[in-house]
């Protein structure tokens, strides 16, 4: 039994491997899929500071480009 906090959980549905395999691809892609879009918006971030641009100052807490 999975445990949570102690307490255990009940069994909703029985074992099943083609089940288990699905959803580890699907969590397997979903984390390659948010770790793609925070490179990018890290390399974005970056785009901006090289750039010299007022994005990346908004983006700083406390500087504000705008006046």
């Amino acid at each position: 039994a999975i445990k949570f906090f102690g307490m255990a959980l009940p069994k909703l549905w029985a074992a099943s491997a083609p089940l288990k395999e699905l959803m580890s691809t699907l969590h397997v892609g979903a984390s390659r899929l948010f770790m793609i879009a925070i490179a990018l918006h890290i390399l974005a971030a970056m785009w901006h500071l090289l750039k010299g641009d007022e994005v990346f100052a908004r983006m700083m807490p406390g500087k504000s480009a705008r006046a």
